[in-house]
């Protein structure tokens, strides 16, 4: 007599390729489901566990189903998937996608850059993150600040929707200071896991006293940052050397040389 306990451990073995292929986006998953469905059926007749029938009856013609309907969505809608491949391609300016961040102190020019570059409509700015939770607030001295007091929810936002849009492999700017060389890591972590490469466009030669005449004159007035603040973030600012990771730093002007033309092409 055929051992049972060997039947279920095939059958098992069977739906397991079968999710295999199916995690792997490959149609023959369903040929796979279907006969793991169909071995249930006869297995449940055979031990007369009649009252699992109708579940994997039900599987079959799922599969079946599978099987006839895959091939049709995907000609009808142009978006399902054919094996591994995916028929919409994300925007990037290389060959893979691509990860920017700026880093430098308030008034060096990053948000300016980024404008200049035509990058807002791929950018993630701490700011206007702040300004969305909460509108400009009043110091004691009656001038305007953005409020730092949800930064908290902000960085967890901002690294949500980052990692949201790295999963689609979409080309990404983030817009804040960084003046610590160690808040950069966690970027570094997720571009290596999502094979992007990152280029961190380096603002730190800006000297102090330009920072706080540019500083200054910002506008919006609630853009502006006590001089102290601006001395703080300014002395904050230290080198980058992550041996482990792979990326590239450079300053405005040699991003700018060098991908200039490759953002204009995002617009053609």
């Amino acid at each position: 007599m055929f051992d049972l306990q060997w039947l279920g451990w095939i059958i098992a073995g069977v739906n397991t390729i079968g999710a295999v292929l199916n995690a792997r986006l490959n149609r023959i998953c369903f040929l796979f489901f279907l006969m793991s469905s169909i071995s249930w059926v006869f297995y449940n007749v055979y031990t007369k566990t009649y009252e699992q029938i109708p579940l994997w009856v039900f599987f079959t013609a799922t599969n079946i189903y599978g099987l006839y309907y895959w091939p049709k969505a995907k000609s009808r809608k142009g978006k399902l998937f054919n094996n591994d491949e995916v028929s919409v391609q994300p925007m990037t300016i290389g060959t893979k996608p691509m990860l920017i961040i700026t880093r430098g102190a308030p008034g060096s020019g990053k948000s300016s850059f980024v404008t200049e570059m035509n990058l807002s409509d791929f950018t993630l700015n701490t700011d206007r993150l702040r300004l969305m939770f909460e509108a400009p607030v009043k110091r004691p001295d009656g001038t305007l600040k953005i409020s730092q007091d949800n930064d908290r929810r902000i960085w967890g936002l901002l690294f949500s929707m980052l990692e949201n849009r790295m999963k689609k492999g979409s080309f990404t700017v983030i817009d804040a200071c960084h003046c610590r060389a160690k808040s950069l890591k966690k970027y570094l972590d997720l571009a290596r896991v999502y094979n992007y490469d990152t280029v961190i466009i380096d603002f730190s030669d800006i000297p102090l006293k330009t920072l706080i005449e540019r500083n200054r004159t910002r506008l919006p007035k609630w853009t502006r940052v006590p001089e102290h603040i601006v001395n703080e973030m300014y002395d904050k600012l230290n080198h980058i050397d992550y041996k482990d990771y792979d990326y590239k730093v450079m300053t405005p002007s040699q991003f700018k040389s060098r991908y200039k033309s490759d953002i204009g092409k995002l617009y053609k």
